[in-house]
């Protein structure tokens, strides 16, 4: 069984037809995820783009993602609580320092 499948690409012939120019696409475009792709993969990276190749794990990747994206929300989660924490040990700090300086004024 073959790792990889065959995409349909419906890329727009390129060059000029009847004299009118070229427009750039989607597929013209490339991406940070492509980026983040080649970088990880050359070879994976080019079968996608080029050949028009797909991954036969599809699925799992789409598991994948989606644990990252869980895990990103836990990692805001986590920093968003982290800036909760430390405004309240300051508020704590101030009024501290408030009832200090009060406690000295009697």
């Amino acid at each position: 069984m073959s790792s990889v499948t065959q995409r349909h690409s419906h890329r727009p012939q390129e060059g000029r037809e009847a004299g009118l120019k070229a427009t750039k696409t989607d597929d013209d475009i490339i991406r940070a995820s492509e980026i983040g792709q080649y970088t990880y993969c050359a070879r994976a990276w080019w079968l996608a783009r080029v050949k028009g190749l797909t991954p036969a794990n599809v699925a799992e990747m789409r598991a994948g993602t989606a644990q990252h994206r869980l895990h990103g929300q836990s990692v805001e989660r986590f920093h968003r609580l982290m800036r909760i924490a430390v405004a309240l040990i300051l508020l704590a700090a101030a009024l501290l320092i408030a009832w200090m300086v009060l406690g000295l004024v009697r």
